[in-house]
């Protein structure tokens, strides 16, 4: 009975914040070196991924290409603590000291841009648990995101591609 209560709950929980979790789809675990881009949504300002691993995944990273510059989000780097975000390789924007990353579930994150910031954060709420906002001219809609690792094995999930569909064609012409 407590069991039919809880995932009743949960339920309840991720339908009233909107969550659809047909969205993620699993890529499975992949095993470093790693690199895959993530799919960009037509018309939107943020994409979503699910990332499960250990200490032991050597440079996780978000690997953002604007038009005017290079950007990456670090989760821990050289099996340490420090998340960061960094312009071309060598300019580092913001950093801190946490290890956002688990062995035992997947976390989800968010990564948005928009108006000149570059922001993450956990969740798929994007804006909500930010952990990190930069402001930056050379932000602007990505040529490319992609994931990558150097070593070890990582479970991923990616926002799945969702079909646009114009309710309302008369508005649009």
């Amino acid at each position: 009975m407590n069991l039919f209560l809880v995932l009743t709950i949960a339920l309840f929980v991720i339908s009233a914040l909107g969550i659809d979790m047909d969205e993620m789809c699993p890529w499975g675990r992949k095993e470093g070196p790693f690199m895959e881009n993530l799919t960009i949504p037509p018309n939107v300002d943020h994409i979503y991924f699910g990332v499960k691993m250990c200490k032991d995944v050597e440079k996780p990273l978000i690997d953002f290409r604007s038009p005017h510059a290079h950007y990456f989000i670090e989760f821990g780097h050289d099996l340490q603590t420090a998340v960061s975000i960094r312009k071309n390789e060598d300019q580092v924007l913001w950093s801190a000291e946490m290890y956002v990353l688990s062995c035992d579930a997947i976390k989800y994150f968010w990564v948005k841009w928009a108006h000149g910031e570059l922001s993450f954060g956990r969740g798929l709420e994007a804006g909500t648990d930010t952990i990190a906002m930069v402001t930056e001219n050379d932000v602007a809609d990505p040529k490319e995101v992609s994931l990558s690792y150097q070593t070890g094995i990582a479970e991923l999930e990616e926002q799945c591609e969702i079909p646009m569909v114009d309710v309302n064609p008369a508005l649009t012409q």
